[in-house]
């Protein structure tokens, strides 16, 4: 993978993580490594939600759609106000989430939500149905949205350092972006860590579902 493209995915990761109305997840797009559609296309997450082929398949052809149009919303949400990026973002995983939820039974479909919140970790706190039903006062929704705003800015600033290399940064300097990228993430897990109670954490640790393992994806080379 070209060097642009990676921080292109980090920087889109970056905006779709840290938008005020949902959480995006980790990974090379936004928000769990690349959202739900991006996740149904784990092998071992369809063996989880026992997916059957012709599922597969419709999944496979819904994921080329969205990633299309992700890039193009990545591309034009650039030059908006937060807020109505914000509202971009809200209607294309609106969007994403219908269409998936015409190709998953019910018992899929709740368990795909457990395993994006175990992805997501404390990032899924910023998804409003989350909120709602952890109940979450005014004043810990305006917490969590002031850290997810800030890791936003943080990522904008790093992005925009990084990006002045282009082409022409070594391995010393792209490893150095990732490691600004994961400490900047790593800080913000520990910000939305200490808003919740007890008693909600306890209730997010349930809404998670059975423990799920993984897989560890290897890296791709320097020119994949």
């Amino acid at each position: 993978m070209k060097l642009a493209r990676i921080l292109v995915l980090c920087a889109g990761m970056a905006l779709f993580i840290t938008s005020s109305a949902h959480a995006q997840q980790q990974g090379r797009r936004g928000g769990g490594r690349g959202g739900a559609s991006q996740l149904l296309q784990t092998p071992e997450v369809q063996k989880e939600l026992k997916l059957d082929a012709a599922q597969i398949d419709l999944l496979k052809q819904l994921n080329v759609e969205l990633r299309e149009k992700g890039q193009t919303l990545f591309q034009s949400a650039q030059g908006l106000s937060p807020e109505e990026r914000d509202k971009k973002i809200s209607e294309f995983r609106a969007e994403s989430e219908k269409k998936i939820g015409e190709i998953l039974d019910a018992k899929q479909k709740t368990r795909l939500h457990q395993l994006e919140l175990q992805q997501a970790g404390m990032r899924g706190l910023s998804r409003v149905e989350v909120q709602d039903e952890l109940k979450l006062t005014p004043d810990q929704r305006a917490k969590i949205k002031a850290a997810v705003d800030s890791e936003r800015e943080e990522m904008r600033k790093a992005f925009e350092g990084f990006r002045a290399g282009g082409q022409n940064m070594t391995q010393e300097q792209r490893q150095e972006a990732f490691k600004k990228f994961g400490e900047v993430r790593t800080a913000t897990e520990g910000k939305l860590g200490l808003i919740l109670t007890d008693a909600q954490k306890k209730q997010y640790t349930a809404m998670q579902g059975a423990a799920f393992t993984f897989p560890e994806r290897p890296r791709r080379g320097n020119n994949q």
